[in-house]
């Protein structure tokens, strides 16, 4: 997979995640239950927070030094305070993440994305594999509650 391929993948597997939520009226945004306890409005903030922390981790690793590591809270800690955010702010917070992943992808020297490299596995678990994980998820919750 070249970067061209992998941004392909990045932007289509981000779009199918926005899709998996659109129409969604914002009354059923917050209703848990969608993976574990988790909304849709905090999966959103979830996915903008790996997207974040991802593009950090693989902009220093791409300087040669350590991704930093994460304490087993942090996950929650971040949904707990998204919470606060209106779902306007949310929305912008999810986009701003993307599109900073989206320039570091473009900024970061294509050998790590021709070849298996840990810059290439942190990008893609932290951000399209991410998406497609939680689409799915959203997906079967919405078929559950015929939302």
């Amino acid at each position: 997979m070249d970067r061209k391929k992998f941004m392909a993948q990045l932007n289509s597997d981000w779009k199918a995640f926005e899709e998996s939520y659109a129409g969604l009226p914002d009354a059923k945004m917050g209703k848990p239950g969608v993976a574990g306890e988790w909304s849709v409005r905090d999966l959103i903030g979830h996915v903008a927070t790996w997207d974040a922390e991802g593009a950090k981790a693989a902009s220093l690793m791409v300087k040669g030094k350590r991704a930093p590591k994460y304490a087993d809270s942090y996950n929650d800690d971040q949904v707990v305070a998204k919470r606060s955010l209106s779902l306007k702010a949310l929305a912008k917070d999810a986009k701003d993440s993307h599109r900073a992943v989206e320039s570091l992808v473009q900024s970061v020297p294509e050998r790590y994305f021709v070849r298996e490299t840990a810059v290439r596995r942190l990008l893609r678990g932290e951000t399209y594999k991410h998406y497609a994980e939680h689409a799915a998820s959203i997906q079967a919750w919405r078929k559950r509650r015929r939302v």
